[in-house]
C-alpha cells in the first residue's frame, strides 16, 4: 500500500485513465515548456499534437499565450488539439516551410521531426520531446 503522504486526490470529474496519464506525461510537458521560456503571441509548433504528451504541450503553451500549431495524423486527434487550445490543427504534410515559428516542440522524431526542425529560423528554439 501507498503511504498517504505520497498520495494524490484525483477528482470525479477526471477519469482514472486520464488522471494517469497526466501523471506519466505532466512532469515532462512542464519541463519542456519551462526550458522554451515562452513568451505571449510566440508561435508554437508542436508535432505529435494528437498524442499525451503532445496534448499536454498544445494546452500548456496555449495557456501561457503563444499561438499555438498542432500537427498530427488522424482528423480526430487534430480536433482534441483544437479543443485544447491550438490555434490551428494541421496534417504533418500540411506544415509548410513559409510557417514561422520561434518553438517547436517535436515528439515523433524521425523525418517528421527532421522537416518540423527544418521550418523554423535562426532564431526558432527547437526541443525534441522524444528524449523525455
Amino acid at each position: 500500500m501507498a503511504d498517504l503522504a505520497t498520495t494524490v486526490a484525483v477528482p470525479q470529474a477526471l477519469p482514472m485513465s486520464q488522471a494517469a496519464a497526466l501523471l506519466q506525461v505532466g512532469p515532462a510537458a512542464f519541463s519542456l515548456i519551462e526550458a522554451a521560456e515562452l513568451e505571449l503571441g510566440q508561435r508554437v509548433l508542436v508535432t505529435g499534437a494528437g498524442g499525451a504528451l503532445g496534448l499536454a504541450l498544445v494546452e500548456l503553451a496555449a495557456r501561457a499565450g503563444a499561438h499555438v500549431v498542432g500537427s498530427a495524423h488522424g482528423a480526430a486527434k487534430r480536433e482534441r488539439a483544437l479543443e485544447l487550445g491550438a490555434a490551428q490543427a494541421v496534417d504533418y504534410p500540411d506544415v509548410v516551410a513559409g510557417d514561422a515559428f520561434d518553438v517547436v516542440f517535436d515528439g515523433v522524431g524521425g523525418q517528421v521531426g527532421a522537416d518540423a526542425f527544418a521550418i523554423g529560423s535562426a532564431g526558432t528554439a527547437t526541443i525534441s520531446a522524444r528524449s523525455w
